[in-house]
């Protein structure tokens, strides 16, 4: 089912926010304390979306994000939210469509960043990165892992066309622990989809989807991207033993054996 915000969830939304600034009348001009507490009712809710699913860990960003495009708190959940949604989506159009939303809004945070935006338009990605503040960089890692899974949707063909881009962020959060852990999962993937001429590298690529599994050992999202590189089957005996429960764990699981049975 598709987990986009339907209708009735915009309007949830908004009511979120309403009842947020009703109760709390003299903070609601306070923008800090209206981003937080969508970032803490997202977070709540992402911890819960194998019981709720992915629709209330957007409801909260959503709609603080028209309020207060650009805050990096929100931008970083934004767009784990919309990578989650391209793994639970239930077709290939869904998927990459969830998967472009979220680089649209990881580079809508980065430009966010006047110097950050002026220098990615004169001197591109690299020295960009360079200048990127400590607290945008979130927004870049999960922006770079969701851009990394639309082009393994697209093919080699975008793959190659995309790689300039994504190799210069992930190069420029080389070395910042806080976001180490996402960045060697799109290095892993990207890694190992990547044309042999452009340095395809799967021992490299399966050594770090590999450490991505192990630091979440709930995720079979996780282990089939480890899988799909090893071909390993005691991996994938390993997602068969494990209730699949999260959304982007089981669209995850439905199109592989989808697309195995298709073969």
């Amino acid at each position: 089912m598709r987990s986009y915000l339907a209708p009735c969830a915009t309007y949830s939304a908004r009511v979120w926010f309403l009842t947020l600034f009703a109760a709390c009348p003299k903070r609601a001009p306070d923008s800090a304390a209206a981003i937080q507490a969508a970032a803490v009712a997202s977070d709540r809710a992402w911890a819960a979306r194998a019981q709720n699913g992915l629709d209330p860990v957007g409801v909260p960003l959503a709609s603080a994000w028209s309020l207060f495009p650009g805050d990096p708190e929100l931008g970083w959940r934004l767009v784990r939210w919309r990578t989650a949604q391209g793994s639970a989506a239930p077709d290939p159009d869904a998927a990459r469509d969830a998967f472009a939303q979220g680089r649209s809004e990881m580079l809508e945070c980065l430009d966010a960043d006047s110097l950050f935006a002026q220098q990615r338009r004169e001197d591109g990605w690299g020295p960009a990165m360079a200048a990127l503040p400590s607290e945008r960089r979130a927004c870049a890692a999960w922006g770079v892992l969701s851009w990394v899974r639309w082009t393994t949707d697209l093919g080699p063909a975008a793959t190659s066309l995309d790689l300039p881009v994504i190799d210069a962020i992930l190069h420029g959060l080389e070395g910042d622990v806080r976001v180490e852990e996402v960045a060697d999962w799109a290095r892993g993937l990207t890694l190992a989809q990547r044309p042999t001429w452009a340095g395809q590298d799967l021992g490299r690529a399966a050594q770090l989807l590999r450490q991505s599994a192990e630091r979440d050992p709930e995720s079979g999202l996780r282990k089939l991207d480890w899988f799909r590189v090893t071909h390993d089957p005691q991996i994938l005996d390993e997602v068969r033993a494990m209730t699949l429960a999260r959304p982007e764990d089981v669209g995850a699981w439905a199109s592989w054996s989808q697309a195995t049975e298709v073969r």
